[in-house]
């Protein structure tokens, strides 16, 4: 079932730093001490449940990731709750400003009528969608249209809160796990730019040459990603400032949604580079993000495998699945299912 929340951004309402204020309002440390407890008492109690927990594989590991994450000793992985951040664009505007903006709103729409392949998985495992509207976008001439159009730090606040209350609506609902994803009516190549930055690599180490792409499109490309890298080297970065320089409304908002759901022990599923650039920039502002974060999915492609790397994460599932609306972390949400299961299926429970 899709539900529906739009927000009209109001530049005066919030402070143009109020998204940095997270940074310092968590030290993280008795948060780290804590997890590690629950984390340590889960493998414990495998021994007890299983007489070789080692032949569960990643499941063990997996299983007590959940417990350190909930803070808990019988972690829950459902209810599961998918968000997705989408922009607004006339198709007629997108059409002519953007050559894959067509094949986003098509996608978009098959979302709002349950045809997409991301509607079905959902109905089939009981995880409602909720699409949320994150504004409009600004218009770019098409030279420009690589990367997003720059946005100003009151609107990244503006639309991290929009992500943020979304969040907390989903985890009054009782959320236990929130999958995270976007909808963008427009091809851009923000989320490599960023990536670039976070492992200080070039454009042609993250990003292959796209079947059909023209050579010299490929270059100006790579070029580009090259500028984002050296962006960084202006004084004062904060995370938010490079959301302004290089992110999208969908991805600021997916960065208020992960700290508003990582401050409240809840699971956060990954499943693309967009996601997971998110969660870097979310981990960054609340330290409190980075332990709840579980890599479900790998896209395709040299930039996700790599940051992943580069975090110290694995994905728990390589299927080939491109797609940043949460489809790849729904397929990996039966294994989060199973790893809970073995605290709450298992042939004896400590007192």
């Amino acid at each position: 079932m899709t539900r529906y929340y739009h927000h009209t951004h109001d530049h005066h309402e919030h402070s143009p730093h109020g998204a940095e204020e997270h940074t310092h309002s968590h030290h993280g440390h008795g948060h780290v001490q804590k997890a590690e407890h629950f984390e340590q008492s889960a493998l414990e109690r495998l021994k007890e449940l299983y007489p070789n927990p080692e032949t569960l594989g990643r499941l063990r590991e997996l299983a007590a990731h959940l417990c350190a994450i909930e803070a808990v000793h019988y972690p829950k992985t459902r209810p599961c709750h998918l968000l997705l951040f989408a922009e607004e664009y006339e198709m007629a505007e997108a059409d002519r400003r953007y050559p894959h903006a067509a094949d986003g709103i098509l996608h978009q729409r098959g979302i709002e009528h349950g045809e997409a392949p991301v509607c079905v998985l959902a109905k089939a495992q009981d995880v409602p969608i909720r699409l949320v509207s994150v504004g409009p976008v600004k218009a770019a001439e098409p030279s420009s249209a690589w990367f997003a159009p720059s946005l100003s730090i009151p609107q990244v606040a503006s639309v991290m809160k929009t992500g943020s209350q979304a969040a907390a609506d989903e985890l009054k609902a009782g959320a236990q796990v929130l999958i995270l994803g976007r909808v963008e009516r427009r091809q851009t190549w923000s989320a490599y730019g960023l990536a670039a930055i976070f492992m200080q690599q070039f454009g042609e180490h993250i990003l292959e040459k796209q079947p059909g792409m023209d050579e010299t499109v490929y270059s100006q490309l790579v070029e580009r990603l090259r500028e984002a890298l050296a962006s960084q080297d202006k004084p004062g970065h904060t995370p938010v400032s490079l959301l302004a320089h290089l992110g999208t409304l969908p991805l600021a908002a997916m960065v208020g949604a992960m700290i508003q759901a990582g401050s409240h022990n809840r699971v956060i599923l990954l499943d693309s580079l967009a996601s997971t650039v998110a969660g870097i920039l979310a981990s960054r502002i609340d330290p409190t993000v980075r332990p709840a974060l579980i890599a479900g999915s790998l896209e395709p492609g040299l930039a996700h495998p790599r940051l992943l790397h580069h975090m110290g994460m694995k994905p728990l599932l390589d299927m080939g699945i491109a797609s940043e609306d949460g489809l790849g972390a729904l397929t990996a949400l039966s294994l989060l299912d199973s790893a809970a299961a073995l605290f709450h299926e298992g042939k004896k429970h400590p007192s």
